[in-house]
């Protein structure tokens, strides 16, 4: 059809899209798969949270200088889990960032299906982590390189694999994550 030069431009151009939405369906329902037999095999693996950081506690009245300790999975931890189950299944994690106004930053963790070229989108908003006389590049950069550490809201491997939660999530009023999948 598309070889005749008689053919109806508007009939090619419907047959292409939808050509172009069935791919994209199989490619999500490829990515789902996969995602589904990672998933399986990390129920069974304990990510330890060995690692502790300070923050400003905002139990009760909130009092200016009031610091407690909550645990989190460093990368590496995660990593060693979770990058093997990724290979196998064909899947990539990436981060980037965003500066936003003021001080903000996003950090969006993508995770996505190579075959296919499927993937969710997971953000965050963050804060420059200046702690232990950082400046201000050293700031971001930590913030960058602890995306999970930054807030108890999530648990570390939720945060890095793109939603998939081997731990449930600590109770607080931090940030929440905003997925969206394409």
């Amino acid at each position: 059809m598309a070889l005749d030069p008689r053919a109806d431009v508007e009939k090619l151009e419907r047959l292409v899209a939808m050509y172009e939405r069935l791919k994209a369906k199989e490619a999500e329902l490829a990515y789902n798969a996969a995602k589904g037999r990672i998933l399986k095999k990390l129920a069974g693996i304990k990510i330890v949270k060995n690692r502790s950081v300070l923050h400003e506690s905002a139990k009760g009245r909130p009092q200016k200088g009031t610091y407690e300790a909550f645990k989190y999975a460093p990368l590496e931890e995660i990593d060693k889990h979770l990058r093997p189950l990724l290979a196998e299944e064909d899947m990539d994690l990436s981060y980037s960032d965003e500066l936003r106004e003021g001080d903000d930053i996003l950090i969006r963790g993508r995770l996505k299906h190579l075959p296919g070229g499927h993937y969710e989108d997971s953000f965050m908003p963050a804060l420059p982590d200046p702690t232990g006389g950082k400046s201000g590049v050293q700031a971001v950069g930590s913030t960058n390189s602890f995306p999970a550490a930054m807030s108890p809201a999530t648990s570390s491997t939720s945060w890095l694999s793109g939603m998939m939660t081997t731990e449930p999530a600590e109770q607080s009023t931090g940030p929440r994550l905003r997925q969206s999948s394409i």
